[in-house]
């Protein structure tokens, strides 16, 4: 673990717009804005959904907030979704967040690679709102039983 994780780590806590919604939070991470503008009109009326576009906006809000689940796509300039996921898993204060991936990737070396990292669920686009609920809530429900 980094100096800088080290740090921020017994520093990360709920930023004031949290405590005062008490809606889970969900970080949505897509490099496409029309993804990201689904993500919080599907999710708005339950949860605060924050988007970022990049690898690095991702680690820099998480070291900022405490997210309740991970919305995440594979394929990203700079760093892959996979590079997101393996940073989280070796940050003890990360390493449960629940990870959905929602990629177009269907090939099976995605697929093996996500399972093997133990995400919470593996959304292909396109998808449907309902989908994306019902995905959601079921990793949520069942991350909140461990």
């Amino acid at each position: 673990m980094s100096i800088l994780s080290t740090s921020l780590l017994s520093t990360r806590k709920k930023d004031s717009s949290q405590m005062a919604n008490n809606k889970k939070i969900i970080m949505a991470v897509d490099d496409m804005p029309p993804i990201l503008k689904i993500f919080r009109w599907a999710l708005r009326d339950q949860f605060d959904v924050r988007v970022v576009s990049s690898g690095v906006q991702a680690l820099e809000l998480l070291e900022r907030v405490k997210v309740d689940l991970i919305l995440l796509d594979i394929e990203m300039p700079g760093m892959s979704g996979f590079d997101i996921i393996k940073h989280c898993k070796a940050d003890p204060a990360l390493k449960d967040i629940p990870v959905i991936i929602v990629s177009g990737n269907t090939n099976e070396k995605d697929i093996i690679e996500a399972t093997n990292a133990q995400i919470a669920g593996y959304i292909v686009k396109p998808f449907t709102a309902n989908d994306l609920r019902e995905k959601v809530q079921t990793a949520l429900h069942m991350n909140s039983k461990i």
